[in-house]
Protein backbone atom coordinates (compact mmCIF):
# COMPACT_ATOMS: atom_id res chain seq x y z
CA UNK A 1 0.00 0.00 0.00
CA UNK A 2 2.49 2.61 1.26
CA UNK A 3 4.56 1.90 -2.44
CA UNK A 4 1.28 2.77 -4.38
CA UNK A 5 1.30 6.40 -2.06
CA UNK A 6 4.81 7.00 -2.90
CA UNK A 7 3.64 6.76 -6.99
CA UNK A 8 1.87 10.23 -5.02
CA UNK A 9 3.87 13.42 -4.52
CA UNK A 10 0.92 15.11 -2.64
CA UNK A 11 0.38 11.61 -0.69
CA UNK A 12 4.48 11.90 -0.35
CA UNK A 13 4.54 15.25 1.66
CA UNK A 14 1.27 14.58 3.47
CA UNK A 15 2.44 12.01 4.89
CA UNK A 16 5.92 13.41 5.29
CA UNK A 17 4.00 15.99 7.71
CA UNK A 18 2.02 13.64 9.35
CA UNK A 19 5.17 12.14 10.38
CA UNK A 20 6.25 15.19 12.00
CA UNK A 21 3.19 15.59 13.43
CA UNK A 22 2.74 12.16 14.68
CA UNK A 23 5.91 10.96 15.98
CA UNK A 24 5.23 7.53 16.46
CA UNK A 25 7.65 4.50 15.79
CA UNK A 26 5.22 3.12 13.71
CA UNK A 27 5.16 6.10 11.03
CA UNK A 28 8.57 7.08 11.53
CA UNK A 29 9.58 3.17 10.60
CA UNK A 30 6.95 3.23 7.45
CA UNK A 31 8.54 6.70 6.42
CA UNK A 32 11.98 5.07 6.50
CA UNK A 33 11.01 2.51 4.29
CA UNK A 34 9.50 5.02 1.63
CA UNK A 35 12.74 6.93 1.74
Amino acid sequence: TFDTLRNHPSFYVFNHRGRVLFQSPDTVNSSSNQD
